[in-house]
């Protein structure tokens, strides 16, 4: 059902000169601010909606060579801005400690996501690189069952050694050494390590989050500014 909207309010304004009524000046009913805070939380939902897959991208580009993988942490973030933007621009201007916190849940999940991928891909990384690493699988083991105990190993790793393993231990093993030594796995006779690691990769984190950031802020900021005023010519000739 759609909602009846009250009609528009005509008041006479009076001629400056003779004082008698020489236009009608058409009122709009107020808005209701109920409507641009939905129409906003709406956006905001497209957004994280978006960031969603596109976080899950970002984890298998990141670490690409040459920090390439920046680029798509811009583009992606531009892309999810803009839909954000099409879906508000209606209801500008969203206050801006609205667009603030609305921005950085967009921002913190696609982010937050990437991140996540990056480092639940560990184990199966590192057990594709034992793999390529062996002339032939251990006696009696197929390639997921020789998959699998690597992984395992690299689970009990990060536990041991940078407790307490999970999302903390990963991020300490990565900043302090992201390698695995040669003999760490049994019958790999060479270093597996991340291609990104310590300060190398602490400065892509760092510069992913800006591009990311950036990338939905540049499309998203301007919903706080109110649209330009269009143009409306005199209707009193010029002498």
């Amino acid at each position: 059902m759609s909602k009846l909207v009250p009609p528009a309010i005509e008041q006479p304004s009076a001629s400056r000169e003779t004082g008698s009524a020489a236009s009608v000046v058409r009122s709009a009913p107020p808005v209701s601010a109920a409507r641009p805070r939905g129409r906003w939380a709406a956006a905001v939902a497209v957004g994280c909606a978006l960031a969603a897959p596109f976080g899950v991208l970002l984890s298998y580009v990141s670490f690409l060579m040459a920090y390439l993988g920046l680029f798509f942490y811009a583009l992606f973030g531009l892309v999810i801005g803009a839909s954000v933007y099409r879906v508000a621009a209606r209801c500008r201007p969203v206050r801006k400690a609205h667009v603030l916190v609305g921005t950085t849940l967009i921002v913190l999940v696609g982010w937050g996501l990437s991140i996540r991928g990056e480092i639940v891909g560990l184990p199966r990384d590192i057990a594709n690189l034992a793999v390529e690493a062996r002339t032939r699988l251990p006696e009696g083991m197929n390639k997921d069952q020789y998959m699998n105990s690597i992984e395992d190993q690299v689970r009990r790793h990060l536990s041991d050694r940078y407790p307490p393993g999970g999302a903390i231990g990963y991020i300490r093993w990565i900043t302090d050494s992201g390698r695995f030594p040669k003999g760490t796995f049994e019958g790999v006779n060479r270093e597996l390590a991340r291609p990104q690691r310590r300060w190398v990769w602490a400065i892509r984190v760092v510069l992913s989050i800006v591009l990311f950031s950036f990338g939905i802020a540049s499309m998203t900021w301007p919903l706080a500014s109110p649209l330009p005023s269009p143009h409306r010519p005199s209707s009193e000739p010029s002498t």
